[in-house]
C-alpha cells in the first residue's frame, strides 16, 4: 500500500511540474533541472550525457569544462548537450522545475538573458506559475473520463449482516394490508428504492440514511428471494 501511495504521488508531482514545464517551453525560457523528489539524484538523464546514477553534473564538466549552468545555448548545442537535466531524487515529497533566473532558495537572484524567467512579461510568467495546477486540472478530467467511459464498479446494495436490535432489524413489514413488526432487513436483502427514489449502489443507500430526517419514517422497498416487500424505518 505504501508503495502504491509513493506511486500515486509520484505521478501527481510529475504531472504537476510536467505543467510548469511546457509552459515554460512555450515562453522560451531555459529549463536547467526537471526533478521529481526531493534532495540527492537517484538517477539522471540529459540529452548528449544519457542515463547516469546521481547527477550528470559531473559529466557535463568533463566533457564542456563548465557547470552546465555556466554554458551558454550556443556552448550546449556545441558539445551536443541538452540544456535540462530530467532527475529522480531519494526522497519522494516534492518536485520543481528549475529555471534560468528563478530560484526558490534565493529568491533576490536574477538574469538578464533573454531566455530568463525574470524578465519574461508578467503575464507570462502567470502562465507558467499557475500551469501546474492548470495540468492537474485536467489530467483529473481526462481520468474521470477515462474511468467512467470504461466502467467504474461500485458495490451492489445487498444487505449482509444485520445487528440485531438496530434500526434496520426492527424496521416494520408491510405487506398488503399486513403489518409485520420487528420483521426489520434480512442479509441478502437487495435494496430497491428509498423514499421511492431507485438505489443503485451501497453508496446511494449510505446518502439516503445521511440525508434522512429524524422523526420521519423511511420507507425501504427491497427485493428478498424473488419477491417485493415494503419495510418502514423509524429514524432516530
Amino acid at each position: 500500500m505504501l508503495v502504491l501511495v509513493i506511486i500515486g504521488f509520484g505521478l501527481l508531482i510529475f504531472f504537476h511540474e510536467m505543467g510548469h514545464f511546457l509552459a515554460a517551453k512555450w515562453a522560451g525560457i531555459r529549463t536547467e533541472v526537471f526533478a521529481v523528489g526531493m534532495g540527492p539524484v537517484m538517477v539522471a538523464w540529459r540529452q548528449g550525457i544519457g542515463f547516469t546514477i546521481g547527477s550528470t553534473r559531473r559529466a557535463v564538466e568533463a566533457r564542456a569544462g563548465k557547470a552546465p549552468e555556466e554554458l551558454t545555448d550556443d556552448e550546449l548545442a556545441a558539445q551536443g548537450l541538452g540544456e535540462t537535466e530530467y532527475s529522480l531524487r531519494w526522497l519522494p515529497v516534492g518536485g520543481f522545475v528549475k529555471m534560468l533566473g528563478q530560484d526558490d532558495t534565493n529568491p533576490a537572484a536574477v538574469s538578464r538573458d533573454g531566455r530568463s524567467f525574470n524578465v519574461k512579461p508578467i503575464a507570462t510568467r502567470m502562465v507558467v506559475i499557475s500551469a501546474g495546477v492548470l495540468m492537474n486540472l485536467v489530467v483529473a478530467a481526462v481520468l474521470f473520463v477515462g474511468c467512467f467511459a470504461v466502467g467504474v464498479r461500485f458495490e451492489a446494495p445487498i444487505v449482509g449482516d444485520v445487528t440485531p436490535g438496530s434500526p434496520a432489524a426492527e424496521a416494520t413489514l408491510l405487506r398488503g394490508g399486513d403489518v409485520v413488526h420487528g420483521a426489520g432487513l434480512k442479509p441478502g436483502d437487495l435494496i430497491l428504492t428509498v423514499d421511492g427514489e431507485p438505489v443503485q449502489t451501497l453508496v446511494d443507500l449510505r446518502i439516503a440514511s445521511a440525508m434522512s430526517r429524524p422523526g420521519v419514517p423511511m420507507r425501504v422497498r427491497v427485493q428478498r428471494e424473488g419477491t417485493e416487500e415494503h419495510l418502514l424505518f423509524e429514524v432516530l
